[in-house]
């Protein structure tokens, strides 16, 4: 049976990014140019033009409508090798914050999906779907999805599981880890989340955390533990500092005397 209906879904996770203001590059005014050369393979240059013709175009004109593109252009050259290009393309950003959240190629790849479900490869022509398929795309939100994306797709947030949901996938990923154990890390976890951090621990640290821990035969959280392993769970260095200086050793003395109190 053929499915009749077209479903884009972005699935948006969450994450930290307080921090990133305080991390911005030093940015300066005025327009810059990323410029590509490209040499096709041979018998692939009809196939490529078509390419730049369609979704690179759309992409360029959405980009071009939303600010982050001033122009575009493309140039044909004729090579004096093998070697040399056979186009070059240019597109100029109004300043270098727009050139770091472009990604032109990916995301015409995407729209293109989302459009015409169908994705062109400049070597091997169109591919299309003999059904419209379903596209889940997912996002951390280190890196904004342009508008031309997300009007194609159905906005759905994730947030992270509670301390039950989340200890669940614990035992499940690490069943060899102690419960105790378990319940003080998930506990730890979801504390440090409601804390300022560059970046905020997810799931997948978590269960990196008690795998850790279990092989190093831990069955409970102690601050010594905590200091030595804490690299699993945090990967910025002014987070760990931070936890380092007192404020691990409180949420460690929260995480046990509420668990003390639910026993």
């Amino acid at each position: 049976m053929k499915r009749t209906a077209f479903l884009a879904v972005l699935l948006v996770g969450a994450t930290s990014i307080t921090a990133l203001a305080q991390d911005a590059k030093p940015y300066k005014d005025g327009p810059v140019s990323d410029v590509s050369y490209i040499r096709t393979k041979p018998g692939q240059f009809d196939n490529y033009m078509k390419w730049l013709a369609g979704p690179w175009k759309n992409l360029m004109d959405a980009q071009k409508k939303a600010g982050l593109v001033s122009d575009y252009a493309v140039y044909m050259t004729e090579p004096a090798t093998p070697n040399d290009p056979d186009l070059i393309l240019v597109v100029t950003m109004p300043n270098m914050a727009a050139l770091d959240r472009t990604d032109e190629a990916f995301e015409a790849y995407l729209l293109e999906i989302l459009s015409d479900f169908q994705v062109t490869v400049p070597e091997l022509g169109t591919i299309k779907a003999e059904e419209p398929p379903i596209v889940i795309i997912t996002t951390n939100r280190t890196r904004e999805i342009h508008d031309a994306l997300k009007r194609r797709c159905l906005y759905h947030w994730v947030d992270y599981p509670d301390a039950a949901r989340e200890l669940e996938i614990v035992g499940r990923k690490v069943p060899g880890a102690n419960r105790r154990l378990s319940a003080e890390v998930v506990a730890f976890v979801q504390r440090l989340r409601q804390i300022e951090l560059f970046k905020a621990p997810g799931v997948a640290e978590t269960i990196d955390w008690a795998g850790a821990l279990t092989e190093l035969d831990k069955v409970a959280l102690d601050p010594e533990t905590v200091s030595d392993t804490i690299g699993v769970l945090l990967k910025y260095q002014d987070d760990i500092a931070r936890i380092g200086q007192g404020e691990g050793r409180r949420i460690l003395d929260e995480v046990k005397a509420e668990l003390a109190a639910a026993e």
